[in-house]
């Protein structure tokens, strides 16, 4: 059986606050690891269940102004994430497919505008 328990995040007087919102309870700390500490610590007992049963999704009320700067943040970094990936894969069928034309790494670098110990890396990697 899984549990779910929203926990509502607030920042007051210096210290993070986690005000669970279907059990009874808060935990503080001056960092947010340390308030999520202390829920992980008490929110099995405060929801009846095993720590492996239980997963936590954290809502944080941190101000509309740096609510919308993280939201983009964090879209950004999914997207960085994917274009790095993609960028990854595609320099490594790059570098295959140059060598696999006889271009030497020497010349495949100065057509990739990489060093050539870069294309050689790409040439072997997984």
């Amino acid at each position: 059986m899984s549990i779910t328990v929203r926990v509502k995040v607030i920042r007051e007087d210096g210290y993070w606050i986690g005000l669970p919102v279907d059990v009874p309870g808060s935990f503080a700390g001056k960092t947010l690891d340390e308030m999520m500490d202390e829920a992980r610590a008490a929110l099995p007992l405060l929801a009846d269940c095993e720590s492996d049963e239980l997963t936590v999704e954290y809502v944080y009320d941190i101000g509309t102004e740096a609510a919308r700067a993280l939201d983009r943040f964090t879209e950004l970094a999914g997207r960085v994430k994917d274009v790095t990936a993609a960028y990854d894969d595609a320099a490594k069928s790059a570098a295959r497919a140059l060598t696999a034309e006889g271009i030497t790494e020497r010349d495949g670098a100065r057509l990739m505008g990489l060093s050539k110990q870069r294309v050689h890396q790409l040439k072997h990697a997984q």
